[in-house]
């Protein structure tokens, strides 16, 4: 769906690419880990491979893990509250 946006983002070099790229091919990137995600993306919007920086993208992958650790931990915390309040 984004992947003509994002083929004109890396070429533009547009801030904040690698983390819609994370967002939008979350379970391939999980799957194939970042250096053979990196290939497979390149084949798949049409850029060459040195277009695509491995390390903005290991950067991104781990900003979105930190961010569903901080959701997980959050919602234990309102859990927690809630039994709290309850006993």
């Amino acid at each position: 769906m984004y992947e003509a946006f994002i083929k004109e983002w890396l070429l533009s070099n547009q801030s904040r690419v690698y983390s819609v790229i994370v967002e939008t091919y979350h379970q391939k990137l999980k799957d194939l880990k970042p250096t053979l995600f990196r290939k497979w993306l390149a084949v798949e919007i049409g850029v060459p491979e040195e277009k695509i920086n491995l390390s903005s993208l290991n950067s991104a992958m781990l900003r979105q893990r930190k961010k569903e650790a901080k959701g997980k931990s959050k919602g234990k915390n309102n859990s927690s509250a809630i039994q709290a309040a309850d006993n």
